[in-house]
């Protein structure tokens, strides 16, 4: 049985105000369910094998083994990151070894000693870096702990050797997150430009001590909000935008730059303004990857989420879904509807049979929704008042991004040989 990629909520039309926050008695009957069909299905798999090899008992069990560890990983797919809380830790655990230096980025740390520089209470943090996301499901988030670790799923397990991250500004600041909670002290690069790094994957990887370009995973970035297939000065919807950097060219990079399996991950909406012109901006990409071709890559689209309208009056985060109110300000209360195309759209490409893609034939892609708008929501206090109530400080929210995103691929299943780079 395939594990299949693509995260989804309980039914392709996405209403969070239905969704998030369930029980965790509501979670395990949906674990349950899924189980109990598998383990249905197998019993009748298994009797028909039983009469055809010799070892019946032992093929029986790897095949409900396998089959079981298939159902958890799809429903955690599912509802991983939209079932729980904020829950604050007093203390300074969550800082990164080096603060940001880059402008744009959210510089918590920095930020911190300016603004308590003599203060009495002792503190050496910011509190709103301190809260971490207590998961309601069984499906936990895995708290990505360093290089080594990301390495051993990413590179060596996964045989991913490119990320390729393109969308805008928050794109940029979860690229910042990654880097950092990877354990580097240094910023990856400055958001308007695009640019390329490496993670060295040598040690405990590969099988030689000295760092080669075998072991080494490419990272390159690209700003381009709307994921326009086109040259920076056609691709934007208007003049002013192109001047500020804001699309430059990524697919040919992308689908040319290298043949081996990349991670694509990307974003859009927030300089999208009105629902028809985003479900165009967005089928355009959508067809952009399907020609591509790429059926090796994984392709991660992660939710759009809105600013908070007047963040400075929130010193904690939201206890649940129902006291955000979404605020007609730059269109962020219009978010939540792109959401909920783009979600049923990659739901229709990819697990309804009776759907296709502009070619006519059913997606060979591997598309995988990360959805951090219903723990992200909940963060008005996370932002950097009173100007700035869109980005947020790093460490910050954005680091369970990675977290959520890192705890998705450790449970895709091992590539089949084919696959293999």
């Amino acid at each position: 049985m395939a594990v299949r990629l693509f995260d989804r909520s309980d039914s392709p039309t996405l209403n969070y105000s239905s969704i998030l926050f369930k029980s965790r008695t509501t979670v395990a009957f949906i674990l349950f369910c899924v189980l109990a069909v598998t383990t249905y299905q197998l019993r009748h798999e298994v009797g028909l094998l039983s009469s055809a090899v010799s070892f019946p008992s032992l093929r029986s069990s790897a095949a409900a083994e396998a089959a079981t560890t298939d159902a958890r990983v799809s429903s955690c797919l599912e509802v991983r990151g939209k079932s729980g809380q904020w829950v604050y830790r007093n203390d300074s655990g969550w800082s990164y070894k080096t603060p940001i230096r880059v402008d744009g980025a959210g510089k918590a740390d920095i930020v911190f000693r300016s603004q308590v520089r003599g203060n009495t209470a002792g503190m050496t943090f910011l509190p709103v870096t301190s809260w971490m996301w207590n998961e309601d499901s069984d499906c936990e988030i895995h708290r990505l702990k360093g290089k080594d670790e990301f390495c051993r799923v990413v590179f060596r397990r996964l045989k991913i050797r490119r990320l390729f991250f393109v969308g805008d500004s928050l794109t940029y600041m979860f690229l910042e997150s990654m880097w950092k909670l990877l354990g580097h002290t240094d910023d990856p690069g400055k958001q308007f430009a695009p640019f390329h790094r490496t993670i060295d994957c040598g040690n405990g990887v590969g099988s030689s001590n000295a760092s080669t370009s075998q072991f080494l995973l490419d990272v390159a970035y690209v700003r381009n909000d709307f994921l326009t297939n086109q040259t920076q000065k056609k691709g934007c919807p208007s003049p002013e935008l192109n001047k500020d950097g804001l699309c430059n060219a990524w697919f040919h990079e992308y689908s040319n730059g290298t043949s081996d399996k990349t991670l694509l991950i990307v974003n859009t909406g927030l300089h999208v303004h009105g629902q028809a012109t985003f479900e165009q901006v967005f089928d355009d990409f959508v067809d952009t990857i399907e020609d591509s071709h790429r059926t090796n890559d994984i392709i991660v689209y992660r939710t759009a989420v809105p600013g908070h309208e007047d963040c400075r009056q929130f010193n904690a985060p939201l206890s649940n879904y129902s006291q955000y109110r979404p605020s007609t300000k730059y269109d962020w209360d219009k978010v939540e509807g792109y959401n909920r195309y783009a979600v049923e759209k990659i739901f229709n490409l990819t697990k309804n049979p009776y759907s296709t893609n502009a070619d006519g034939e059913t997606s060979k892609m591997n598309w995988m929704v990360l959805d951090v708008y219903p723990m992200t929501v909940l963060r008005p206090d996370g932002h950097r008042p009173p100007r700035d109530c869109l980005h947020y400080y790093l460490p910050g929210p954005p680091d369970w991004w990675t977290h959520l995103l890192f705890s998705n691929l450790m449970d895709l299943p091992l590539p089949s040989k084919e696959s293999d780079v």
